[in-house]
């Protein structure tokens, strides 16, 4: 099973719609790791009506889409690599038993070809009135980016790198400029 799945359009529309939490399927080779159906219908599995949403923008856009084709009780997508919640444990008071223990970065080594898109989210201990959590700027976090770039380049199928930032100590342009920077040196020297 594909990663991802594409729909066409202008790359030139200015928008490239994406949908992270686009389905609540799981490859077979997982079963349903350890869960009943019904949780396959709840929000904790993927984002009830955003994928159909997200194809109708595209459309009335003319524009491109990405949209996932695994459930986040999987991987979430939109996780950075260190983020406690790449491998959800517990959602929402349902445990997830197929995920008991589960390192989030050993599962993307695990898994060649897997990652299509690779999420530049940062993350440090912390609150975020401390400047910490998710507001610190990409590369200040504990995520091993220089390690995840390589596994993903080398075998991981990444074609995409999404950044998010959420907010920061600087206003919001000067925050955007400072992790491009910080990119594109940490790709630089890697």
């Amino acid at each position: 099973d594909a990663p991802v799945e594409e729909i066409g359009g202008a790359y030139d529309a200015g928008v490239l719609f994406i949908c992270d939490h686009a389905r609540p399927a799981l490859p077979e080779r997982y079963g349903q790791l350890g869960l009943p159906a019904a949780q396959f219908e709840r929000h904790i599995a993927y984002d009830i009506g955003a994928a159909s949403l997200t194809r109708a923008l595209a459309q009335a856009f003319g524009a491109p889409a990405i949209l996932t084709t695994f459930s986040r009780l999987l991987i979430d997508p939109n996780r950075g690599a260190d983020d406690p919640t790449l491998v959800m444990r517990l959602s929402d008071g349902a445990i997830i038993p197929g995920n008991a223990g589960v390192d989030g970065v050993a599962w993307i080594r695990a898994h060649p070809g897997r990652i299509k898109s690779m999420h530049l989210k940062d993350w440090a201990p912390g609150t975020k009135e401390q400047e910490k959590a998710y507001r610190v700027l990409f590369g200040e976090g504990v995520s091993p980016w220089k390690d995840l770039f390589a596994e993903a380049e080398a075998g991981g199928g990444v074609e995409y790198y999404l950044m998010e930032q959420e907010g920061s100590r600087y206003a919001e342009l000067e925050t955007a400029q400072r992790c491009l920077e910080i990119y594109r040196k940490m790709r630089a020297a890697g």
